[in-house]
């Protein structure tokens, strides 16, 4: 599973997952190259890619080319 929006001219991809038995399998991959193609075809210029530091979606993510550029936080109540 994974998410792709858009805004203005830039894309945001985030929620990658798969499922506890179907990991390891290059659908983590898949998936988030599938979100990319997507992004390159609405000529984004720009593709965020969301995800938490330190999980196998960050790896995937740093494999497939991305560069962290910050972190931020999240605040609860």
């Amino acid at each position: 599973m994974g998410g792709l929006q858009r805004w203005q001219k830039y894309a945001l991809l985030y929620d990658i997952s798969v499922l506890p038995q179907f990991r390891k399998m290059g659908f983590g991959a898949e998936i988030l190259s599938f979100l990319i193609n997507q992004a390159r075809q609405f000529n984004s210029p720009i593709i965020f890619y969301d995800t938490e530091a330190g999980n196998a979606a960050e790896k995937l993510g740093l494999k497939l080319g991305f560069k962290p550029e910050f972190k931020r936080q999240l605040y609860t109540k």
